[in-house]
């Protein structure tokens, strides 16, 4: 599982890394005593899921493990010549699930603890396919290969690779 951060400067970001060179072991002493307190606040057993919950993790699981599963692609050509089996879906479900118990049990309001479990499932799929994945949704589904590589900063060929690998996986319909 995932979560990944936006840079609104990355520049500033590296400045400060390279900043902080030599306080690698410091900086990671405190973090893991304030994860200790964390831990410490929660409960050691963690709220049951809703019935309605293990629909929405299920339902986030199976997209994100067809999302993220591979297409072997001939080196060349780059056509398709195989699309294994998606992993299942129990452990990113078992994940995901957690993570949902976990913020109810730190008093997280429900928003903040379905927006983080949806964040969690789609920063885990690849970002060019997560990309793609949103510009279709923005788009209802109805702009060409081009169009979508275009709107989302991407070659027309890379988006078709990408849309072919969704299609591969039954994530999305093609059409002609």
């Amino acid at each position: 599982m995932l979560i990944r951060f936006e840079l609104s400067d990355a520049e500033q970001q590296a400045a400060r890394a390279l900043a902080g060179v030599g306080d690698e072991t410091a900086m990671r002493t405190e973090l893991a005593d304030a994860v200790d307190a964390l831990l410490d606040y929660t409960p050691s057993v963690l709220p049951p899921l809703t019935v309605t919950d293990q629909a929405t993790v299920a339902t986030l699981a199976a997209l994100t493990v067809r999302c993220r599963s591979i297409v072997e692609r001939y080196g060349y050509t780059r056509d398709i010549v195989n699309v294994p089996l998606s992993e299942q879906p129990a452990r990113i479900a078992k994940q995901l699930g957690k993570l949902l118990a976990a913020f109810r049990a730190i008093g997280a309001s429900e928003d903040q603890t379905q927006a983080a479990i949806r964040r969690c499932a789609l920063d885990s799929i690849p970002a060019t396919r997560r990309l793609v994945l949103e510009r279709l949704i923005a788009c209802d589904g109805n702009e060409s290969t081009t169009e979508v590589g275009e709107a989302i900063g991407l070659p027309s060929t890379t988006a078709r690779s990408v849309l072919e690998d969704l299609a591969a996986h039954g994530v999305i319909e093609r059409t002609v």
